[in-house]
């Protein structure tokens, strides 16, 4: 748990304070605060102001010492000035009452959850102020004196709250089982404030009056508050039997954590004291010590196998509610995404008539780009064509007749012999074929 130490010291009176109330410095205006009230009816200004300066103070109180309660005892003592003490306090008490800004203590703790902070303001600051003049004035009929006990504590309303919202962020998202204690020692630690357990504990049921904490009494296993807070999509209880199971598994968890190292912690000094008997040749106490040493380890093997099994279930719960929180993320993305296809009104016949307009209109636009693409020639420009085809042929040159060449063909196909030379009377004698000669 956070040492105290560690964190800002509570204010016990206003000089321990780094910010003093407005005037404090004053003495003759301070002399007047302290005065006791006198008759309304003398002077409605000074009163008025009076009576909003000790309002603003004890709201003051609240804030310097991190508290939502108080009595009148502890008003005197914070705001006692040069020995002397405020002697117009009860009357700012009955009026502070009145108007519903406190609530006694008693009141509070029995009160129920009204879900809202807005329903519960209704009931403390409408029907509970009504309720209480009523009795007030049939006790002033009878006794016109006002008292307000010393010792009786009181809520202050807007203090509450804003403490109570504070301590909501620090746990806003947690989905984690607490206890008072833990909540203490993480709300002191996020703030670097000291609180106390009876402020927790009022901040707390504010929080459950309005919905927004349960707390569950565990009287079967471990005999502790469970604390347990409501996210804003979260509804039903909140405390359920398997957040129950999951919070003694982890006590059952830690405690054996706690007692393997206080065991291990005693077998490391059981082989020291085996090593000192051993030095003093003390063989007979040495040996018992080693013989509970060993008992010890056995013992050890025994933790660790349960804390492994431990372990297991709890992995294994967790895993579980992991599963089961996917499902219904899955489940919700399904109902999603299904009502946006519903209000977007698709579906497959809606889609199939699309793509065949989609398909028609494609087919239409590749016909129309073929018709523009075709090239239209007028009935003038066809005939300017072909004259100027005409004249092209004529502007071809002649191609000019050309000799047959010796032995080939005419054009009747004979074959011209103009031009060979004549055929020998006589052979030849021999023949020579490169370095050869053929003889005849």
């Amino acid at each position: 748990m956070t040492s105290p130490l560690a964190l800002s010291k509570t204010p016990r009176n206003v000089s321990d304070c780094l910010v003093k109330p407005k005037f404090w410095d004053d003495n003759m205006k301070m002399d007047a605060w302290f005065a006791p009230f006198r008759s309304r009816d003398l002077n409605p200004l000074n009163y008025d102001n009076k009576m909003v300066f000790w309002k603003d103070n004890i709201s003051y109180f609240c804030t310097q010492t991190k508290q939502c309660y108080f009595n009148l005892n502890h008003l005197k003592h914070f705001f006692t000035r040069n020995e002397k003490t405020p002697s117009c306090l009860a009357i700012v008490l009955e009026d502070m009452i009145r108007e519903g800004a406190i609530q006694d203590l008693s009141s509070f703790e029995q009160s129920s959850s009204n879900n809202t902070w807005v329903g519960w303001a209704v009931n403390k600051l409408i029907s509970s102020p009504f309720k209480w003049s009523l009795k007030k004035a049939a006790e002033v009929v009878s006794s016109p004196t006002v008292e307000i006990d010393d010792s009786v504590e009181y809520i202050h309303m807007a203090a509450l709250k804003e403490q109570s919202e504070n301590l909501y962020k620090v746990v806003d998202g947690a989905k984690d089982i607490f206890t008072y204690d833990t909540i203490r020692e993480l709300f002191c630690k996020k703030l670097n404030v000291n609180v106390d357990m009876k402020t927790i504990k009022l901040l707390i049921h504010g929080l459950q009056l309005c919905g927004k904490a349960e707390v569950y009494f565990e009287n079967k296993h471990c005999h502790v508050h469970l604390i347990k807070f409501r996210s804003d999509n979260h509804t039903g209880p909140l405390i359920s039997e398997a957040d129950i199971s999951i919070y003694i598994l982890q006590r059952k968890e830690q405690s054996l954590i706690d007692q393997l190292r206080t065991a291990e912690t005693e077998k490391e000094n059981l082989q020291i004291e085996v090593k000192n008997y051993l030095r003093q040749k003390m063989r007979n106490t040495a040996k018992n010590t080693l013989r509970k040493q060993k008992d010890l380890e056995k013992r050890i093997n025994k933790l660790t196998n349960v804390l492994e099994n431990i372990q297991s279930l709890l992995y294994k719960v967790q895993d579980t509610e992991a599963d089961s929180q996917i499902l219904e993320s899955y489940k919700v993305g399904a109902n999603a995404l299904k009502t946006r296809i519903n209000k977007a009104g698709l579906n497959l016949d809606n889609v199939d008539h699309t793509m065949d307009e989609i398909e028609k209109v494609l087919d239409l636009h590749n016909d129309i780009q073929e018709t523009l693409g075709q090239v239209v020639i007028p009935q003038n420009e066809m005939e300017l064509e072909n004259e100027l085809a005409e004249l092209l042929l004529d502007d071809v040159p002649s191609i000019p007749h050309e000799p047959p060449s010796p032995g080939r063909r005419t054009q009747e196909n004979k074959v011209d012999l103009d031009g060979l030379p004549e055929v020998p009377s006589k052979l030849p004698n021999s023949v020579g074929v490169g370095s050869d000669t053929v003889r005849i």
